[in-house]
């Protein structure tokens, strides 16, 4: 078992350095054919009040590292991914919040008229204990006030 990973571990380093050195390879053809390019063509040589070319510093390894890793555009595409994906992120955390404060609004609404209607039931109780023969019209003030209470929030 040990075995096998560190062969794969030693698999994946080899990997990860034959990839390095391919694409530092390849980054210096890079440069050299752009450079060319960039160089106007001449025939002669220079003379002797013409000055010779300067010659250019080879880019480092972490410069074409930078350079390849900023310019790639897969790399472009996955970060636009990325931020694609925040955004959906964000939105969704809206969408649950809103969702949240509606939840929580009508739950304290409901709450309210529950408080009303047993306000009204103790009143009620009340009024048969003490035998008052107003019960039908307590009932219907308490649908007036649930209505009213329910069309105010």
């Amino acid at each position: 078992m040990r075995s096998s990973l560190v062969r794969s571990s030693a698999f994946s380093l080899a990997v990860l350095v034959a990839g390095s050195a391919l694409l530092s390879r390849s980054m210096a053809q890079q440069a050299t054919l752009s450079a060319q390019e960039k160089k106007p063509p001449t025939n002669s040589s220079p003379g002797p009040n013409q000055a010779k070319p300067a010659k250019q510093a080879e880019p480092t390894l972490e410069e074409m590292l930078n350079k390849a890793l900023k310019d790639n555009p897969d790399i472009r595409v996955a970060e636009a991914k990325v931020r694609e994906a925040d955004a959906e992120l964000n939105r969704t955390r809206l969408q649950v919040t809103q969702k949240v404060l509606v939840f929580h609004h009508s739950r304290e609404s409901q709450k309210a008229i529950i408080k009303v209607a047993e306000e009204d039931l103790q009143r009620i109780q009340k009024s048969q204990q003490s035998g008052l023969a107003g019960g039908r019209q307590a009932g219907s003030t308490t649908i007036e006030r649930l209505e009213s209470q329910a069309g105010g929030n």
